[in-house]
């Protein structure tokens, strides 16, 4: 029952029963005739009698407003608007077109009589006692029952006739609705006392008139109802079919939350399961597969392995004020990684293993989740408790196949057996004798066996410029262009080395010094010679020796010194093209160490031969194809040439495996090219070759599957063998 205001109807609305009884106007559907068939008459008496003069400019005011309120409810019985929504705007608006005291909307619930809606019914009935209050119960169920419409007078005591009594102090008007032949309910309308007979006639038929558009509306919010119903009990046998269509585990838990989905109008169904004594999240609606490793799917089984424990259902709608703790942590660490707003997690019990006085077997766990739709949780609770059985006997009923021993071979078997029924025979016997006969061609056939392999194409005159000692790179005579041509021996840039001048510096001045030094004790002997004793000659004389013998290794070390200077301008060992890119950029100011590579020339005019990357396990049939002694041939296709190709003779395979980024394992292959068929815009150290090895012969069978069947005798045979 709802309040008796209405917030959508406007409180300034002038008394319109009032005037009505007035002026005898007597509203109909349309709010366009006169209440009274005898207006003349009527209007005459209340002439007569009449206190006041009422304008004719209010007369029509009040037809318009009884028109609009009639116009008003007739589009809300036409509106698709619940229930509760139409009672409140049709009985507010029945009830300021007659300036009622107030209203009620009595209707059958569960073979009752109840107040559907009511507007100032506690204050109408208010001064009654508990007998009065039985005796206007009765009349209004004595008055639905007959199906007529009536009009009791305020304080009234009915006959034995017609015992309608009303014990209120309003003038009741009550009218039944009627949908088809069935009695639904009433209307009753709490008049003022007062008006003529006539009057009251009028409110009889405009309540009589508004009740058949209430009836409308209730035959068309039944027929909804009706299906909606229909369609619910349409997805309830489309979930029972699908749950129980097969034994299955997995596609019975899809089965489940898929249809769960659909029937309980919620966002996301799970379902659980426990395998190997621990909780699994075996499907989730919507989904193909579940990634169990993922921390939300993590959050989930830990939550569903606390309700479980508990065993009790979860119901979480926001307030986690009642939740224990042990369920409370794992609930809100779920929420966060799913985002969910509300959540109801249910154990299903197969009451039916149970016995007398064992506890029902967790079998599994149904998991609804809200994130934006929002389900009644009646509503939810009632359509949930309608197919947890369904649901939990299916599951049970698949876990148990999946526990029986050999189910899936047998499951397969079965679906093979049906191959060779009388009705696929025919087919069975065309697809085994063809698929005989291509196994008969693939191992008689014979095909040509080449083995694939990628490689680089370089020439046979490369030259890689080599740092010859550490320096910086002070000065470049080569243009910055590549393919540069430079001639042998022609200066290619040059190093500085500031610590190399410091040294020899150093032994030029110590050379000096020391030279100085040998012409000084050369002088001193001379000129003193008949003045020096022999012991200070000796001593004289012993010093130039020490002079000269470190003058001498001075000298060499700078030799050696003026050698490694020299080594600072680089050459060009070879005549050739540069092969480099961006010289200046790379090089020039840039600090180089002993043996790094500064620049390669290569002889773009000379041989080319071509490397290849052969993996180690095509190895085999490459050395079964050289020791036939006959040349080993070779087609080639460049990347920068794919419309041509090249052939060539292995010329040496490598007895080193080394690992290639690209094809793992592999060994280093030589293969001879004709260089004269090779275009000149072509030849660029580098360039990437497909190549295929010819290796002879084999049956189509091996050749198509060789790959196939030499990793089904690494990986299996020979464990098994």
């Amino acid at each position: 029952m709802s309040s008796p205001t209405n917030p959508d109807f406007p409180a300034n609305l002038p008394p319109v029963g009032p005037l009505a009884e007035s002026w005898g106007i007597e509203p109909t559907g349309s709010g366009n005739e006169r209440l009274n068939d005898g207006h003349a008459e009527e209007k005459g008496e209340k002439t007569r009698g009449q206190k006041f003069s009422v304008s004719s400019d209010l007369i029509e005011q009040t037809r318009q407003q009884i028109q609009q309120l009639t116009q008003e409810i007739q589009q809300l019985a036409q509106r698709e608007v619940s229930a509760s929504e139409f009672n409140s705007g049709f009985l507010s608006r029945v009830t300021a077109a007659l300036a009622s005291q107030g209203g009620v909307i009595w209707l059958h619930r569960d073979e009752e009589l109840v107040p559907e809606y009511q507007i100032n019914l506690d204050t109408v009935l208010s001064d009654l006692t508990d007998d009065e209050r039985g005796l206007h119960q009765a009349l209004v169920h004595r008055v639905t029952t007959a199906g007529q419409p009536v009009i009791i007078p305020p304080c009234s005591r009915g006959s034995s006739e017609t015992p309608d009594d009303n014990p209120t102090a309003s003038l009741l008007i009550l009218v039944p609705v009627t949908v088809g032949d069935r009695r639904v309910g009433s209307i009753e309308i709490f008049q003022r006392p007062g008006g003529g007979p006539t009057t009251q006639r009028g409110y009889l038929r405009f309540v009589t008139q508004m009740a058949r558009h209430f009836s409308s509306f209730t035959q068309r919010e039944q027929y909804r109802q009706l299906q909606q119903r229909e369609m619910r009990f349409e997805q309830m046998d489309r979930f029972i079919v699908e749950a129980h269509r097969e034994l299955d585990l997995k596609a019975t838990a899809y089965a489940i939350v898929n249809e769960g989905r659909k029937f309980t109008q919620v966002d996301r169904v799970g379902l659980a399961v426990i395998q190997r004594d621990r909780w699994e999240v075996m499907a989730v609606s919507g989904l193909d597969s579940v990634e169990r490793r993922s921390s939300e799917i993590k959050g989930l089984t830990h939550l569903i392995e606390r309700v479980c424990e508990a065993a009790n259902p979860l119901w979480y709608q926001g307030d986690d004020a009642e939740l224990p703790p042990q369920i409370e942590e794992p609930l809100h660490e779920y929420l966060d990684e799913s985002h969910t707003k509300r959540i109801a997690v249910f154990p299903l019990r197969d009451e039916s293993s149970a016995g007398e006085n064992e506890k029902a077997q967790v079998v599994g766990c149904l998991i609804f989740e809200q994130i934006v739709q929002t389900v009644d949780n009646q509503v939810l609770s009632e359509r949930v408790e309608a197919i947890r059985p369904h649901a939990t006997r299916a599951l049970s009923n698949a876990i148990q196949m999946h526990r029986l021993p050999l189910v899936p071979v047998l499951r397969k078997f079965e679906q093979a057996m049906q191959w060779f029924n009388a009705k696929n025979l025919p087919t069975t016997v065309l697809v085994l004798a063809a698929f005989a006969a291509v196994l008969l061609g693939m191992a008689i056939i014979p095909m040509s066996f080449q083995v694939a392999c990628d490689g680089q194409l370089v020439p046979d005159v490369r030259r890689d410029v080599f740092a010859p000692t550490d320096g910086l790179v002070s000065q470049i005579h080569v243009d910055d262009q590549p393919g540069l041509v430079v001639k042998a021996n022609s200066p290619l840039l040059n190093l500085s080395d500031e610590h190399l001048l410091d040294e020899m510096n150093q032994l030029e001045g110590r050379q000096r010094q020391l030279e100085q030094r040998i012409e000084a004790l050369r002088k001193d002997t001379v000129e003193n010679y008949a003045r020096l004793t022999l012991l200070e000659e000796q001593k004289l004389q012993s010093q130039a020796d020490e002079a000269k013998t470190e003058l001498e290794a001075v000298r060499q070390s700078l030799k050696l010194k003026l050698k490694e200077f020299k080594l600072l301008e680089i050459q060009s060992p070879i005549e050739g093209r540069l092969v480099d890119w961006q010289i200046t950029q790379k090089l020039y100011r840039r600090y180089v160490q002993r043996g790094q590579v500064l620049v390669s020339l290569v002889d773009p005019s000379g041989p080319w031969h071509v490397e290849l990357s052969l993996p180690e396990k095509h190895l085999r049939h490459v050395q079964e194809q050289a020791s036939k002694g006959h040349p080993v041939s070779v087609s080639l296709v460049l990347a920068s040439l794919p419309g041509r190709s090249f052939n060539g003779e292995i010329e040496w395979v490598d007895r080193y495996a080394t690992v290639d980024p690209v094809a793992g394992n592999s060994v280093q292959v030589r293969v001879r090219l004709d260089s004269e068929n090779l275009p000149p815009e072509v030849r660029v150290a580098g360039a990437r070759v497909s190549a295929k090895i010819a290796c002879g012969s084999r049956s189509s069978g091996y050749v198509l599957f060789h790959d196939l069947w030499d990793t089904l005798q690494q990986r299996v045979l020979f464990w098994i063998w």
